[in-house]
């Protein structure tokens, strides 16, 4: 039995989810609520507080006399701690918790990082007591242990900085400052089985809201620049020293204009946003698919990448404005560009005005082209051809 420990709302733990009943893997998810589940069965869950540790505890506990438990699991931000502490208590296959916890706190991964020379900029960490120390404008500032985009601001000057410090330490105990980065960014999906990267790919990130930094899109291609590729492999040789038993890592980093890395941070977690969706699309390699089989104890084999010669891309739908939609409409004159699509039922019907984060995106579309040109135009055409319904 595999046990899951709440999940994201970005798509990953639904496809987990499937592809356990698909491979009959007898699975349960903990949660405090259904009402982020739509797509979870009754008899996939029991409800339970999932910030009360000892009684996640006892909860194993009692399931353990029944079940062969093989490992314990989130896919949830905030819940990859609880998950590998739950594994090494119950003397399963877990990661070491104190670079878990380091990876988990922003401001302490940017630290570490900044030894292994992937960080050259001055960030601090602030509470509502603390004086702020000389730092250069733009910033970013935002919580130490945020996730999905939520309360990410950027920052021009001291008036912006103190509203926003005031706001944001009201919720938050700790929060970061950290010098903003000009230049594209990027992510780095990486997988570690027995201490060894095993697989990588680098993905262009595309942002909705240059303010608030909501990813609008994720770009895949074979055709990336020279330079930006032995980056990415000089990040990977210092990756490696982490030294992971089975873990997938997110990395998000940009290249500033000295053409160095600036690790943004960590996340010790697979990628969300249907981003495996779209690896599997380009590679047909199945991640997550991968992963179940490792956690029941099959045979490792070696990931080997189709050559694409496309470029793939997955477009978020986000509306053009901030009120209530009564449904999103797509063409039919442009099925024969879609390779995937997913409308966001439950965030379109939550949906009210701009949250500038995650639960903007009511949806999504994958997508190819032969270079980017295509890739461009193929873009302009679906985004004529889908429409978003206010509600009157």
């Amino acid at each position: 039995m595999i046990i899951f420990i709440e999940s994201n709302t970005s798509g990953t733990g639904e496809y987990f989810y499937n592809l356990c009943k698909k491979k009959k893997i007898k699975f349960l998810f903990l949660i405090s609520s259904k009402k982020k589940y739509p797509w979870l069965s009754k008899k996939y869950y029991k409800i339970i507080d999932t910030k009360n540790f000892n009684k996640l505890i006892k909860k194993i506990q009692l399931i353990k006399r029944n079940n062969n438990i093989k490992y314990i699991l989130s896919t949830s931000d905030m819940f990859i701690e609880t998950s590998n502490s739950l594994n090494k208590i119950f003397n399963l296959d877990h990661e070491n918790e104190r670079l878990i916890k380091t990876f988990k706190n922003k401001y302490e991964c940017l630290k570490n990082m900044r030894k292994l020379g992937i960080v050259n900029r001055n960030f601090q960490k602030i509470s509502s007591k603390s004086l702020i120390n000389k730092i250069n404008f733009p910033l970013i500032i935002k919580p130490i242990n945020g996730t999905g985009s939520i309360d990410v601001f950027k920052i021009n000057n001291r008036k912006q900085l103190l509203n926003k410090k005031n706001y944001l330490t009201k919720k938050y105990k700790e929060v970061i400052l950290d010098e903003f980065i000009k230049g594209q960014e990027y992510s780095l999906e990486v997988f570690f089985y027995k201490k060894k990267i095993v697989f990588n790919q680098l993905i262009k990130k595309e942002i909705f809201d240059k303010k608030h930094f909501v990813e609008s899109g994720h770009i895949i291609s074979n055709n990336f620049d020279s330079k930006i590729i032995k980056l990415k492999n000089k990040l990977l040789i210092k990756l490696d020293k982490f030294k992971l038993n089975n873990m997938f890592l997110h990395i998000e980093f940009k290249i500033d204009d000295k053409n160095r890395i600036q690790l943004i941070e960590i996340n010790p977690r697979l990628a969300g946003g249907f981003i495996p969706i779209l690896i599997k699309l380009v590679h047909k390699i199945d991640l997550i698919s991968l992963y179940l089989d490792l956690i029941i104890g099959k045979k490792f084999k070696k990931i080997n990448k189709i050559k694409n010669l496309f470029i793939y891309k997955i477009i978020f739908l986000i509306p053009g404005f901030s009120q209530k939609i009564e449904k999103i409409i797509i063409s039919n004159k442009i099925s024969n560009l879609i390779l995937h699509k997913k409308i966001y039922y439950d965030k379109l019907k939550q949906f009210k005005a701009y949250s500038y984060n995650f639960s903007d995106r009511l949806g999504h579309i994958i997508f190819k082209g032969k270079n980017f040109n295509e890739l461009l135009l193929n873009e302009k055409k679906l985004k004529s051809n889908i429409f978003f319904k206010k509600k009157i």
